[in-house]
């Protein structure tokens, strides 16, 4: 079995370099960024940020498997969506 993690409740209070960090400490082996959590790992990174995440997942044993939003692609309210 392989372990992995989402930032969507005790990680999401933490950098992006902590949450690699415990992970890595604690096995797991790949992990799932929420948006809008202490990591800022967003959308709105220019290229050089984006790199630089990369990079950093790339010198690391831990995966970065997906992207989540807590985008409310549902709501009949535009302005939420």
């Amino acid at each position: 079995m392989k372990l992995g993690a989402v930032t969507y409740n005790v990680l999401k209070d933490w950098d992006l370099e902590t949450v690699i960090r415990k992970l890595e400490e604690a096995g797991f082996e790949a992990v799932e960024l929420r948006t809008e959590h202490k990591h800022v790992v967003v959308t709105t990174l220019n290229a050089e940020q984006r790199a630089a995440v990369k990079a950093r997942f790339e010198r690391s044993s831990v995966r970065l498997l997906s992207y989540g939003s807590t985008c409310e692609f549902h709501s009949p309210d535009a302005a939420v969506r």
